[in-house]
């Protein structure tokens, strides 16, 4: 059975997230995102149906991050994973305009590595190690 397309195109990336429930933070690592949501892996269960607030940096070196997006969302699945870790899925809630905009820039950030490394690929890009290139 053909599985029907995605309404948002997602795009794997580490990011730091952070999820406020309450007075709960509970810390992890998104495994991919889109207009819609995000999936991650996280030390603690949660519920599906409970709201969260999600706090999303992206991860450019070990120490260094961007700026955080904040952005309401529900947990749709949650799930055990390995090493005592739990992954989950979940769906944005509705953003204000401004959250829209950073989250429309935070995608088209990924969306243009995306293209870059498909066009390394296609090209066959040169390491800067390569001891014969000129």
């Amino acid at each position: 059975m053909a599985q029907s397309p995605r309404r948002y195109p997602r795009f794997a990336t580490e990011a730091a997230v952070e999820l406020r429930v309450g007075d709960r933070v509970i810390s992890g690592r998104s495994t991919n995102i889109s207009r819609g949501g995000f999936c991650a892996v996280v030390g603690d269960m949660l519920k599906s149906g409970e709201q969260v607030v999600v706090s999303m940096a992206l991860v450019f070196a070990e120490d260094t991050f961007s700026e955080p997006l904040e952005l309401p969302a529900r947990v749709v699945w949650c799930t055990p994973f390995a090493d005592n870790q739990h992954q989950l899925g979940t769906s944005f809630l509705p953003l204000s305009e401004q959250q829209q905009k950073f989250l429309t820039l935070f995608l088209r950030y990924l969306e243009q590595g995306e293209e870059a490394r498909k066009a390394e690929e296609v090209v066959g890009v040169v390491e800067d190690d390569d001891p014969f290139a000129s």
